[in-house]
């Protein structure tokens, strides 16, 4: 009986840990999209010339 509850306790502790790393991972790219979106509003939403339109993009770039 103790191997089992061994080996839960092992399997809990390894499942969350992989949460864990999912979260630490994936936060940043969270908040690249958060900070990027403007960005691209900004660029879909300027003035339809191909000047202006191209300006943003090669500074992003």
């Amino acid at each position: 009986m103790q191997t089992s509850s061994l080996r839960a306790k092992i399997f809990v502790l390894i499942t969350i840990g992989i949460l864990v790393v999912n979260v630490l991972v994936s936060a940043p790219q969270k908040a690249l999209a958060q900070t990027s979106k403007p960005n691209i509003l900004f660029i879909l939403m300027d003035d339809m010339d191909a000047d202006t339109i191209n300006k943003p993009i090669v500074q992003f770039l």
